[in-house]
């Protein structure tokens, strides 16, 4: 009898007196209307999810394998934006992986998995989205001094800055990797000051950097156009800027929202009801998506913005297709020899069976 009071006691029916089943109530209708959205919208992110991933992991690929086979494109600010292919390229190919993944899994092995699958692709998505902005602020600062100080960086000494750019970015690489790296463990915990710092390094500091020096560059090239003193000519001045401030927009506008939804999830309290936990989760998968368009976007703006690397893919797909058909070529002559050699032995082996067309021989002397 007690068991029973237990089972059936509730806030709604607490004074039920015997063993009277009491039901729970039923969820609201938003709730309801809210799972039956979740779960028709469920393929349809999956769909976007591979599609746009894959696209971005093509096309960045082929941004890596242009550059590392084009001797001209191996300049500096090349070697930034290569940077920047390598890190959507690993972004793009660990949220396949993931993904590929999590729809492979059952939901009790997904929710015991969950923290060892879904924190290192967190830590990915930080690293691509810190080397985005730590290449792109270094490539804007590089790229103001080339233009707003034409003459210094002509006689400076190239060996010096050289250097000094590599340096630059295994720096890069070191930072991004020093914060990207405690995200992806379970055991560690993003506190608040942890949020903050990341904010700061990660957002403020590069966007404040990006932002001062494109716009003295922007006044400087303006001047320069004014008083017809020109540090670079004026279509490769106009891409360098387009490319450039594409670029910044696209990480800007890309990003923005998970980087909000990460600050919330630190800095907010749990969702207070069911159906906000299910308005949030919506949101946050809808975000995530929204960050895989960047990689992707940036392959886009490579292609439209740099001559040289339309030049060099075309060269890259043109190097392909010589190579396929000059095996295909090998391969014919090769056929075409084994058929000579064939028809040779043939001829031979006719030869010998048949005496008739044995050559005479001559009378052995006595």
């Amino acid at each position: 009898m007690s068991s029973n009071l237990a089972l059936t006691t509730t806030a709604n029916c607490s004074n039920v007196p015997g063993n009277v089943p009491c039901l729970a109530p039923p969820p609201p209708e938003s709730l309801l209307s809210l799972l039956s959205l979740r779960t028709s919208l469920n393929p349809i992110f999956t769909i976007v999810e591979f599609t746009t991933l894959s696209a971005a992991f093509l096309g960045n690929l082929l941004i890596v394998l242009t550059i590392m086979s084009n001797k001209k494109m191996l300049s500096m600010a090349h070697l930034f934006l290569l940077n920047v292919a390598v890190a959507d390229f690993l972004f793009s190919a660990l949220n396949i992986a993931g993904h590929a993944t999590e729809n492979s899994l059952d939901e009790v092995t997904l929710k015991e998995t969950f923290c060892t699958l879904y924190r290192p692709i967190i830590g990915v998505r930080f690293a691509a989205y810190a080397i985005s902005m730590f290449c792109l602020a270094a490539l804007s600062v590089e790229r103001w001094y080339v233009v707003c100080s034409p003459i210094s960086a002509q006689f400076s000494s190239a060996g010096l800055l050289r250097k000094l750019k590599f340096s630059s970015l295994a720096l890069i690489w070191i930072i991004t990797l020093a914060i990207s790296i405690p995200i992806g463990f379970c055991k560690v915990t993003v506190t608040k000051t942890f949020a903050i710092l990341l904010a700061l390094v990660l957002h403020v500091i590069p966007l404040t950097i990006i932002i001062t020096v494109n716009t003295r560059m922007v006044l400087s090239l303006k001047r320069n156009a004014a008083f017809n003193v020109s540090a670079v000519n004026e279509e490769t001045r106009e891409k360098i800027r387009k490319l450039l401030i594409s670029m910044i927009l696209s990480v800007i506008i890309f990003w923005s929202p998970y980087h909000g939804f990460f600050l919330y999830f630190v800095f907010a309290k749990p969702p207070s009801s069911p159906s906000a936990g299910v308005k949030l989760e919506l949101a946050f998968r809808a975000g995530n998506i929204w960050t895989y368009f960047n990689p992707l976007f940036n392959a886009l703006l490579y292609y439209i913005f740099s001559k040289e690397f339309r030049s060099g893919l075309a060269s890259l797909f043109l190097l392909c297709s010589c190579d396929r058909r000059s095996e295909e070529q090998n391969a014919v002559n090769d056929l075409a020899r084994s058929g000579q050699e064939l028809v040779r032995f043939s001829t031979i082996n006719e030869a010998f069976s048949n005496p008739e067309v044995l050559p005479a021989r001559s009378p052995a002397k006595e």
